[in-house]
């Protein structure tokens, strides 16, 4: 179900690199937990179900700021390999 107040918004990237390697970095969670997020941060994957219904869990671990964790997830909505990721 659509959450009614939900903001949608769209983040495109371009990259120089074979489209086939980029969507893998997106889908494999080895490749995602070493790039997601902020150079600064150390990421913890707790889930990762890389298919339309699954999920993207993680965790933020920030060691300028002790103790400061912040976690996200998405849940992938699309997936059409290898043009686009809808989560």
């Amino acid at each position: 179900m659509e959450n009614a107040d939900a903001v949608r918004f769209t983040i495109r990237r371009v990259f120089k690199a074979p489209r086939e390697l980029v969507f893998r970095t997106m889908m494999e969670t080895a490749h995602l937990q070493h790039w997601w997020g902020p150079k600064e941060c150390k990421l913890q994957v707790l889930r990762h179900v890389p298919r339309p219904g699954g999920m993207f869990h993680y965790a933020m671990h920030y060691p300028a700021a002790p103790g400061a964790t912040m976690y996200g997830r998405f849940d992938y909505r699309e997936i059409d390999q290898p043009r686009r990721i809808v989560f």
